[in-house]
């Protein structure tokens, strides 16, 4: 997922954050479905004088649109991506394996559709691949 305003993509760690001004943590429009990071919302502030607490949506125009304060994060779309990121480090690790390794994987899942339990299976190489 990207800042549609400056194409960076969206941070997701919601580990810090005291800077949370300068990230690229994604911030959910109250009025539309867009979302801007933080550091692009704070500069669309910035470049008003009068410092507004509401901005338009720079995607559609939409007035109040985005609260260039209080900055609420969308932490679906932070739970989303970091499921993602996660879910993609699985695959790349899945597609890694040898043609044994599937071969074995592919007979657990077969078996284990069947309405036996995967660890109580005989095949040690797979609860071996399994544990790790």
């Amino acid at each position: 997922f990207r800042c549609p305003v400056c194409l960076e993509q969206f941070d997701s760690s919601l580990s810090d954050m005291t800077q949370k001004r300068d990230s690229n943590l994604p911030v959910h429009s109250a009025a539309c479905c867009h979302r801007i990071c933080c550091s692009c919302l704070a500069a669309m502030q910035i470049a008003k004088f009068n410092l507004p607490k509401w901005l338009k949506c720079p995607i559609c125009n939409q007035s109040t649109a985005f609260n260039a304060l209080d900055m609420p994060i969308d932490l679906f779309a932070c739970h989303c991506m970091n499921r993602l990121e996660s879910k993609t480090y699985v695959l790349s690790a899945a597609i890694s394996l040898s043609s044994d390794q599937h071969r074995t994987i592919a007979g657990l899942y077969a078996r284990s559709s069947k309405g036996s339990n995967l660890y109580r299976l005989s095949d040690l190489s797979a609860k071996k691949l399994l544990a790790t």
